[in-house]
């Protein structure tokens, strides 16, 4: 994809690894592009929710506690993950 977008940015001919680097940025802003997209369907399920009353904020509010949850165990991970990375020294 990003090739067909290169003329589309200005860019004429460039060396490889210029392009690789293009292709790879192009690629993460897509990828970005995506988790956006995620995001706003999250929050206007959210917004319904809160538009039901009691039963949705209850729901809402158990969706989050699973999204600290989970946010924690993510930390937890980077936390030994680093300190596996220093004790082998990098």
């Amino acid at each position: 994809m990003a090739k067909r977008l290169l003329p589309l940015l200005g860019v004429g001919a460039v060396d490889n690894e210029t392009e690789q680097a293009i292709e790879e940025e192009v690629d993460h802003v897509y990828e970005r592009l995506q988790a956006l997209e995620g995001d706003r369907e999250c929050l206007k399920h959210c917004m319904s929710s809160i538009n039901q009353g009691d039963k949705g904020m209850d729901l809402l509010h158990e969706s989050l506690q699973h999204l600290r949850d989970l946010m924690d165990v993510e930390l937890r991970i980077r936390n030994i993950n680093d300190h596996v990375d220093e004790a082998a020294g990098n």
